[in-house]
């Protein structure tokens, strides 16, 4: 299940900007996306580094006023 946390919230703030490219779109008929992190340098502690972090997705009705599925959850590794 998805979780709506922080990380949560700054995705959806952040989303389709320069840090979180692709985060947001309408799917293709394949049902397949892809969304990026660019981290610039020093963004994040080193303390984070070889640390992971979960990702899933949620998709929404054509609306866009709820959401009707989520993806299974899948690890970030994040790296010095």
């Amino acid at each position: 299940p998805l979780v709506w946390d922080g990380l949560t919230e700054a995705a959806l703030l952040h989303a389709n900007t320069p840090l979180l490219p692709g985060f947001i779109g309408t799917l293709p008929v394949s049902g397949q996306a892809t969304g990026s992190l660019v981290l610039p340098p020093g963004l994040l502690p080193p303390s984070y580094a070889w640390s992971t972090i979960s990702f899933a997705a949620a998709i929404a009705d054509p609306t866009g006023s709820s959401f009707v599925a989520a993806t299974q959850a899948a690890g970030l590794l994040i790296l010095p």
